[in-house]
């Protein structure tokens, strides 16, 4: 799942696994394929409650 962060900074995005509770603004379901292309993108953080880059293939 990815997460719009309401910032003009980067990361303006925040890639949250589909079952973490940590998710608080606009967000959007994204394929597992597509999770894992984005999860090195400058733009997007990961969140460090659910982890989703340790299920996701590198």
């Amino acid at each position: 799942m990815i997460e719009r962060l309401h910032t003009e900074a980067a990361p303006s995005r925040r890639l949250h696994r589909r079952d973490c509770w940590q998710v608080r603004n606009e967000h959007a379901l994204i394929s597992t394929r597509e999770a894992a292309e984005r999860q090195a993108h400058p733009d997007i953080a990961i969140c460090d409650v659910c982890r989703p880059d340790k299920a996701l293939p590198r």
